[in-house]
């Protein structure tokens, strides 16, 4: 698996791997145009991340490994960092929880794991908070990211997103895990339960 401008992408033999199909059915796939798909300077197939989820929506294939989200929280504690870590990861257990301390660590693994909520203290130290959302969104590119900002205690949460701000949803930073899971549910699936189940290929 490698990286194009901070998207993931996937070489045939892995698609092959996580579909449970022969290579040369992926490479059939790809030359049909069912799955979009670019080579690299060595002459090698690569399917960015975000086009094999389209394909394997529009099949209904069950695939967890590929299709779970991840939650990048971001804060300058962390203590406060894990303990919201815990409360995600026991609300939403096929999901990856990825913790970052610093606005440029957090830029960097929104790229790298290109996550579906962006939880946000706004109380961090070492980046303006503003531009540090805006900078993800535009690092999400055309993926859906859900940033829930953190208001810091000194100051009150208000009770709708200000005008104009990046965030979509701002909490307390002393939200409770309970509260916080609550709030995301309606942008995380619970996640797919069972074993991982695979329909006919298409023809």
């Amino acid at each position: 698996m490698v990286e194009l401008l901070g998207e993931r992408s996937y070489s045939t033999h892995e698609i092959s791997r996580m579909l449970s199909v022969d290579r040369t059915t992926v490479v059939r796939w790809i030359e049909r145009g069912l799955i979009p798909a670019y080579r690299t300077p060595g002459k090698h197939r690569r399917v960015r991340r975000s086009d094999l989820i389209r394909f394997v929506a529009t099949q209904s294939l069950d695939v967890p490994e590929l299709l779970s989200s991840t939650v990048l929280i971001v804060s300058a504690s962390g203590d406060h960092a894990q303990r919201l870590s815990r409360a995600v990861k026991a609300g939403f257990p096929s999901h990856s929880v990825v913790e970052s301390d610093s606005g440029l660590d957090a830029l960097v693994k929104v790229g790298r794991h290109q996550p579906a909520v962006m939880v946000l203290d706004l109380g961090l130290t070492d980046v303006d908070v503003d531009a540090l959302c805006r900078r993800a969104r535009e690092s999400a590119g055309e993926r859906d990211l859900h940033i829930v900002a953190l208001q810091p205690l000194a100051e009150a949460a208000p009770a709708k997103k200000p005008a104009g701000a990046c965030w979509d949803q701002v909490l307390p930073l002393d939200v409770g895990e309970s509260a916080l899971v609550k709030s995301l549910r309606s942008v995380l699936p619970s996640g797919h339960q069972g074993s991982r189940r695979h329909h006919r290929s298409p023809s």
